[in-house]
């Protein structure tokens, strides 16, 4: 690294050291380590390297080269190293232009971190020297005339500073009275000004706290149609929460479990203020239409009845008060002598209505079970996909006329294959695990939660034109026949077995694993079979966030390490 004239600057804007940086170098290197030219330290959001500079001297060019994991922001151009194939890197760079800003670390929340500079161009002496002669007429290569020149000035300097001392002795007239009080208007009008440009940049700190507020966790832009989930209280636009909530019932921020979704008057009030006052925020139309038609939260799931009962299944105790009248307080104990009734439930006489789901009343098909009645003094159920009412009737055996109701694995209630859950994002709630239909994108980390075996496993079953409910018909018939004996999900564990959809998918985790196992050698890549074997094996717990160790060793093998 050589050492060179001094062609440009970087002036400190944000989030470093005031000190002009002078680039004197050919290359010069920005980041947290010691070894660096320009060390920005105590910076989380800073690499140990996070990007140099390069001054091609020949051209007059400087280059900067990103090497950073969260990237660099040149003006509004984003770069940042692009992995290609496991640990080779493609590094982004960008020419550098005299007025450039160079944002080492540009982060919305946490604004406190950001770093940046601006880079600035320095002329050449030759230029300068070149742009003095031209424009400034006086200037005189000859030394003894540069000298004469000089004292010409001084003695002139001289005479007009005794000029200004004795128009300062001099008294003020009423002219000069009337010029300085013209002075002290303009003055006044000029710090009016500032003090309302220092107003309106505070408007606009308290609009962007407000839009962070108001955004959205999941889409990152302003909330639309907002429901805010209990118990946690965050808040999300409606349509961008209903396909999360066909894969979860945890919240999207805090993975607790979701017992109740409910509109947010509140803040879709705020959200309309914020768009009057800030037009250009505004949604666009697409954005909007397309949130509306993937919005599948019914009038159903905002029901504070279901909220109460949903809410005792996961352990929580809520007490509601009724909005028709206010002395009105009901908790749900469980009792069976409560006012709700179900599809089954005898018609009220006086009206053509249920009881239960007035103008949503619709008879149960599916099975033998629409011939049952419930009595006046049924136990009821609530089904924990939908949280509908449906009869308990456990304690019979189960039979077309009383189809089951309940996982065998953990227990839980659910209404599907007794007469058809209606929840939107209902997966099938629950059937026996031979039927079960799995899609794709259920299965992305089913092998071990390792990403990698998972691919190796579906590419097998591309390659062999097989599909995902050909590798579960072999999997029962291993299961039938006691080849998986020794790896059962539970004891007695059969196809047959009626589980919901998260214990299916846990039942297919073990299982996959043994599918995968049994998959010759001679039917995989060659990258794949000449791997080593991990120590640890399926129990490695690097394998499931660490895609280069998981691609580097197999973990289709037992634990040695404890041998």
């Amino acid at each position: 690294m050589t050492s060179t004239t001094v062609n440009a600057k970087l002036i400190p804007l944000a989030g470093c050291n005031t000190e002009v940086i002078e680039i004197d170098k050919e290359e010069i290197t920005i980041g947290r380590l010691e070894e660096c030219d320009i060390k920005i330290l105590n910076n989380p959001f800073v690499s140990g390297r996070h990007c140099k500079l390069v001054r091609d001297t020949n051209l007059g060019e400087t280059w900067l080269i990103d090497l950073s994991k969260n990237g660099t922001v040149v003006n509004s151009n984003k770069l940042r190293k692009d992995q290609v194939l496991n640990h080779v890197y493609i590094f982004q760079q960008t020419k550098l232009a005299n007025g450039d800003e160079i944002k080492i670390v540009l982060r919305s929340d946490k604004q406190n971190y950001n770093v940046s500079y601006l880079y600035e161009e320095i002329k050449s002496f030759s230029e300068t020297l070149e742009y003095n002669s031209f424009e400034d007429e006086s200037y005189e290569l000859n030394p003894k005339k540069r000298l004469a020149n000089q004292d010409l000035e001084h003695s002139l300097s001289k005479k007009s500073r005794q000029e200004d001392i004795n128009t300062v002795e001099k008294k003020p007239t009423a002219a000069d009275n009337q010029e300085v009080s013209k002075k002290s208007i303009s003055q006044s009008k000029i710090e009016n000004n500032e003090t309302k440009s220092t107003t309106t940049s505070a408007q606009s700190n308290d609009g962007e706290e407000m839009l962070e507020n108001l955004t959205c966790g999941i889409c990152q832009d302003l909330l639309h149609d907002c429901v805010s989930l209990q118990p946690c209280l965050h808040c999300f636009c409606s349509g961008c929460y209903s396909p999360w909530m066909t894969q979860s019932d945890n919240c999207p921020s805090c993975r607790i479990a979701v017992v109740q979704i409910s509109r947010n008057h509140i803040i879709n009030n705020l959200v309309d203020a914020y768009v009057r006052q800030h037009p250009d925020k505004k949604r666009s139309d697409e954005d909007i239409k397309d949130l509306n038609e993937k919005n599948k939260i019914t009038k159903e799931m905002l029901d504070p009845q279901k909220f109460i009962k949903r809410a005792r299944n996961y352990g929580f105790s809520y007490t509601y008060y009724s909005d028709t009248d206010g002395s009105d307080l009901e908790s749900y104990d469980g009792s069976p002598y409560d006012n709700e009734r179900c599809r089954q439930c005898p018609r009220d006489t006086s009206s053509d209505t249920c009881v239960a789901l007035e103008d949503n009343c619709h008879a149960a098909t599916n099975n033998g079970a629409d011939s049952f009645t419930c009595s006046p003094s049924a136990v009821h159920v609530v089904c924990t996909c939908c949280s509908e009412l449906l009869p308990d009737r456990r304690s019979e055996p189960i039979s077309d006329q009383r189809p089951p109701i309940q996982c065998e694995q953990c227990f839980s209630v659910y209404c599907n294959m007794y007469w058809g859950c209606q929840a939107a994002s209902c997966t099938g709630c629950l059937c026996r695990f031979k039927d079960k239909e799995f899609k794709e994108e259920w299965l992305r980390d089913i092998v071990n939660s390792n990403v990698y075996e998972t691919d190796i496993l579906m590419n097998y079953l591309n390659d062999n034109n097989l599909k995902i409910s050909d590798m579960l018909q072999t999997i029962c018939e291993r299961l039938t026949s006691s080849e998986y004996s020794g790896t059962l999900v539970s004891p007695n564990f059969s196809p047959m077995q009626v589980l919901c959809h998260r214990c299916c998918i846990s039942a297919l985790r073990v299982l996959s694993y043994c599918y995968r196992k049994d998959i010759p050698d001679t039917e995989l890549p060659v990258e794949v079979t000449r791997r080593p074997k991990c120590w640890y094996g399926k129990e490695c717990r690097t394998q499931r966030n660490k895609l280069a160790h998981a691609s580097n060793y197999n973990h289709i093998c037992e634990n040695s390490k404890r041998r």
